[in-house]
């Protein structure tokens, strides 16, 4: 009977999404460490609900010493009204806008009502005391905080991050130490090229002193000098960002998977409320969670294997039963992923469809200026969640950063006379000290014109006159810079966004824009100031990819162009111009696509072997990297989410 129990339970985990009442879109979670070992939790949920179920639940199983606390949930400007207890066997309408905790015999679970069915954005926030653990030669901990349910979130990010107010700063002695002391300081401040730290500390004085060129002062971050960090149950990532700890999944989660991360700090950086002096963290909590993970490889981690099924003799009924279900694996299964693969395309288009005009509103109105603040890569972004037929091609970016390099001077076009006698437009590219100066904010826009621009450069030679020819040249004869650079566009180009991660001020302002770009010539009441915001026009419409309309409409409008500052009277009045700006861009991009993949077998070779080492060895050190599916033992929290 075990093994047929156990069949059937495979059976039902293997029932796909398309017949889920209910979908998580996407969970964003921010978790914040205090100085105790606690931490302050906001989750926000993207969900659809159906028509079935009353409550949404988080699982708080298995927390041995910790405890969770604070829950409060809203939705937009609403509030929650914490009932505390928690009543599960109520209808949907009486716990619509309540929460509250519901206490079990395996743990606490988080509930808060669904309210009406269709579309939600949730934010549940709550405090897990006794997180981070102090261990006799580390402090840190091994936890659960996502364990997908029915439904499992489809896209799930977990940001780190130290409360500022807790951790006022943090001194390293230098580079190549991992020894971090933390201040909690009354006073810091600089005397005979010395660091010196004042506090005052059960009625003693304190003082530090450090040589000043030998300490640096970070403002509570997260990296690799005060923490190491491992994932375990999902196919995902996990990496220091900027001061802050990043997990994602990259693969679709399925109900049971598990956003697992373990971390571990120095003595000094945390003051722990739970502390276990007879444990250590390297042999209690590290090596029981990486036994079954990729992260050790002198440890396959995979134990002997075992039958799903058991031992046990099966009845003749059991057999019978047995074989229904086998059958209904080998030909119901099948044909409900052909029914999923059919329609639940259009099902989740439909259903982003009215996440858009959620967004955007049945009438959306005219946003006249470039929308947020002339922010080019991160504009495409959010068109391309929002308007599917918008232009997804890498060319119309780059051909936008062209225009804005000729717009700040960094490209200017000149005439040289051929060996025919004739005058050729070429592009001269300036020194890169200028480029520098005007691209100095590292913002994505800049980073990647400041990119472009080195390449450009670089292929133009001594001359500074970029020819036609010399993109391919460098093609073969520095195939490097020229991939350093197809790289940089391919990752952020492959950034996209969701539906569900858009703003709704966002939404308005590029939509917006990029509807009144379309209506240009329709529009009316154009005020002359308009004038000065043209060449931003030109330069959003090639990036939206109707560049070509939009400078037709202008010359409907002010036919004489005299008004217009140059690189608009340029573009607009010249065809070839407009074509021979069009003729880079995509000169660079046949250029990148063909270095991005060039590697000879060697150097392929080479690099594969190097990136495999440098990840293991950066993964195993708990410098981040991919997650390890397998793995994770010994963790605290799970038990799983869902609605129900």
């Amino acid at each position: 009977m075990k093994r047929l129990l156990t069949t059937l339970m495979t059976v039902l985990c293997l029932m796909p999404m398309a017949l889920a009442q209910h979908s998580l879109d996407s969970l964003l979670m921010t978790v914040t460490f205090h100085r105790d070992g606690s931490a302050h939790v906001q989750e926000i949920r993207h969900m659809y609900i159906g028509d079935q179920g009353t409550e949404c639940y988080i699982k708080m199983y298995n927390m041995g010493d910790m405890d969770v606390s604070d829950l409060s949930v809203y939705e937009g400007n609403v509030e929650y009204t914490n009932e505390g207890a928690w009543d599960v066997d109520r209808s949907r309408q009486e716990k619509a806008f309540r929460c509250g905790i519901n206490e079990t015999y395996e743990g606490k679970e988080l509930c808060w009502g669904v309210g009406s069915s269709g579309e939600h954005v949730y934010l549940v926030c709550y405090t897990l005391r006794g997180l981070v653990k102090s261990y006799n030669d580390f402090d840190g901990f091994n936890h659960c905080f996502y364990d997908a349910g029915e439904p499992p979130a489809e896209y799930a990010r977990i940001t780190y991050m130290l409360d500022t107010g807790d951790f006022n700063a943090l001194i390293y002695e230098d580079s190549d130490t991992t020894r971090s002391i933390p201040l909690n300081a009354d006073r810091v401040f600089v005397e005979n090229d010395e660091l010196v730290i004042y506090s005052e500390e059960d009625s003693s004085d304190i003082e530090l002193r450090y040589p000043v060129d030998d300490v640096e002062i970070r403002n509570g971050v997260l990296d690799t000098l005060n923490a190491a960090i491992w994932a375990f149950g999902y196919n995902g990532s996990i990496n220091f960002n900027d001061g802050f700890v990043v997990g994602e999944n990259s693969q679709e989660l399925m109900e049971g998977d598990k956003m697992i991360v373990m971390m571990r700090f120095p003595k000094g950086l945390f003051q722990p409320t739970l502390s276990y002096p007879d444990k250590s963290f390297e042999k209690d909590v590290k090596e029981l969670a990486f036994i079954g993970s990729d992260y050790n490889d002198d440890d396959n981690g995979q134990g002997s294997s075992a039958s799903l099924l058991g031992g046990d003799t099966m009845t003749m009924g059991e057999r019978i039963l047995y074989y229904v279900l086998g059958g209904l694996c080998c030909f119901g299964l099948p044909l409900l992923f052909l029914l999923n693969a059919l329609f639940g395309k259009k099902i989740k288009r439909r259903r982003e469809k009215k996440q858009v005009q959620k967004l955007i509103g049945d009438s959306p109105k005219y946003f006249e200026e470039p929308p947020l603040k002339g922010n080019l890569i991160r504009s495409r972004r959010v068109l391309r969640a929002l308007e599917p037929s918008a232009d997804k091609s890498e060319m119309k970016l780059v051909e936008a950063y062209v225009l804005r390099l000729v717009d700040l001077h960094l490209i200017n076009v000149v005439q040289e006379m051929n060996a025919q006698g004739s005058l050729d437009e070429l592009f001269r590219i300036e020194n890169p000290e200028q480029a520098q100066a005007k691209l100095s904010d590292k913002t994505e826009d800049n980073q990647l014109m400041f990119a472009l621009h080195g390449l450009l450069y670089t292929a133009a030679g001594d001359d500074h006159l970029l020819q036609p020819e010399e993109l391919k040249t460098m093609v073969k004869e520095d195939p490097v810079t020229v991939r350093t650079f197809a790289r940089k566009l391919r990752d952020l180009n492959s950034i996209l966004m969701r539906v569900g991660q858009v703003k709704k001020q966002d939404a308005y302002e590029v939509y917006g824009f990029w509807k009144y770009l379309n209506d240009f010539t329709l529009v009316k009441e154009r005020a002359l100031q308009e004038v000065a915001l043209w060449k931003d026009y030109l330069t959003f419409a090639t990036l939206f990819g109707i560049a070509d309309q939009v400078r037709a409409d202008m010359k409907k409008i002010a036919p004489d162009l005299q008004t217009f500052d140059e690189l608009t009277r340029h573009v607009v009045d010249n065809t070839a111009t407009a074509a021979l700006y069009s003729a880079l861009s995509a000169n660079i991009i046949d250029a990148a696509r063909h270095t991005i993949n060039y590697e000879t077998a060697f150097e392929r070779e080479a690099r594969l072997r190097r990136e495999a080492r440098e990840a293991r060895a950066a993964r195993r050190s708990g410098r981040g990297g991919f997650s390890s599916y397998g793995g994770g033992g010994g963790f605290s929290g799970g038990g799983g989410s869902g609605v129900r």
